[in-house]
């Protein structure tokens, strides 16, 4: 899916997201989940790792935790002290905790395809500005570690070590390092200006370049994402996708509207593990 316009991964994401976070339905956020398991894995191209304990220690978490904080629901499993448990609780519990891990993989796929460049080639022509200035606030903290870790290296070659000798030597060989780096950060700022103002940024009527364009994948891939995202739209606003969990949880069936949509959020998450099998079927074969 990387090959693709960056205005149609950044739709397709935001679109999925949206109805992650809107819908509170088990079975809309075990899709969610279930289709940006893989595909995380596919992308990152490893498992989970330190994330799987990052995730499973966040789920049972928030699982554990809204049960202890709200006492709502009718049906009560047992009682902590004074604190009562309830089903309801347990179950709000865990579809939040599912809902948020589904959102953060969605954004971890997003942040693997969506690049910098991408990313102002959407919005360079609509908010010039804007967009420079995220990219260069982004690209900001990575360079400055990379240039601190050249300051200490060089700073260790004379004989000056921050963690070594009494606590004024390493107050004083910190506050160096840090004087320093703010001289180069302020050279750079005058280096970036001048660079910026040499290829003429802020002149009227002046033309933009683009790396990608338009083609009849994205059409096509645009065109199914419109008909499915809204599918899902018309089924929020007619309310096939509602779930209550206080004061009893309701039931899961679904009206044939209901099930159409539940079809439709699942080819829409299902859309970039689509692309995925067709390129490696086109490789193989």
């Amino acid at each position: 899916m990387a090959k693709y316009h960056p205005i149609v991964i950044l739709l397709f994401f935001f679109g999925v997201t949206s109805i992650t976070l809107l819908s509170m339905h088990p079975v809309y956020l075990v899709i969610s989940f279930g289709v940006a398991c893989p595909l995380y894995v596919s992308m990152i191209k490893t498992w989970l790792g330190k994330s799987l304990l990052i995730y499973g220690s966040l789920f049972f978490s928030i699982a554990l935790v809204n049960p202890l904080i709200s006492q709502e629901g009718d049906q009560i499993l047992f009682t902590l002290g004074s604190r009562v448990i309830t089903l309801e609780a347990v179950c709000y519990g865990m579809v939040i905790a599912v809902m948020l891990i589904a959102v953060l993989l969605w954004f971890s796929c997003y942040n693997e395809i969506m690049t910098a460049d991408k990313f102002l080639d959407v919005f360079g022509k609509l908010v010039p500005t804007f967009a420079l200035t995220v990219i260069i606030t982004l690209r900001l903290v990575p360079r400055f570690q990379q240039q601190l870790q050249k300051i200490v290296v060089a700073q260790k070659a004379i004989g000056l070590d921050y963690r070594t000798g009494s606590i004024r030597d390493r107050l004083l060989c910190i506050v160096r390092m840090l004087s320093i780096l703010m001289t180069w950060a302020l050279e750079n700022a005058v280096e970036t200006a001048d660079v910026m103002k040499a290829r003429g940024y802020g002149l009227p009527g002046k033309s933009t370049f683009s790396n990608y364009t338009f083609h009849n994948r994205d059409r096509l891939f645009l065109f199914i994402f419109s008909v499915l995202f809204l599918i899902n739209v018309v089924g929020f606003i007619r309310g096939t996708a509602q779930f209550t969990f206080y004061p009893t949880l309701s039931a899961l069936t679904f009206s044939e509207e209901g099930i159409i949509s539940v079809i439709s959020f699942l080819m829409l998450c299902s859309l970039p593990v689509v692309v995925e099998i067709k390129e490696r079927m086109k490789w193989r074969y």
